[in-house]
């Protein structure tokens, strides 16, 4: 399946992530907070050519099965965006 992934938290070894449990097509027309997801962790071995760019915060396009992540496709610049100013407004409100 390829679904969105939040990143939580980063260390040098792995992150936690929230990885949503529907396709990236559905995610894409909801809000991602509104999604059913599963937290996870990621050895920085899964970001290929990107785990120096890994922050917290940061949404990515993944190929998972059931929450186990098989690749990190690539980083999700809007999606990101969206996710911030998502959980600011929650914050706010």
């Amino acid at each position: 399946m390829i679904s969105y992934m939040h990143v939580i938290s980063k260390n040098h070894n792995c992150v936690i992530a929230e990885v949503e449990m529907i396709w990236l097509e559905e995610s894409q027309k909801k809000d991602y907070i509104t999604s059913a997801v599963k937290k996870t962790l990621v050895p920085m071995n899964k970001f290929v050519g990107m785990a120096k760019s890994v922050q917290e915060g940061d949404v990515f396009s993944v190929i998972h099965n059931d929450g186990q992540i098989v690749r990190v496709i690539e980083k999700d610049i809007e999606a990101t965006k969206k996710m911030a100013a998502l959980k600011k407004k929650v914050v706010v409100a």
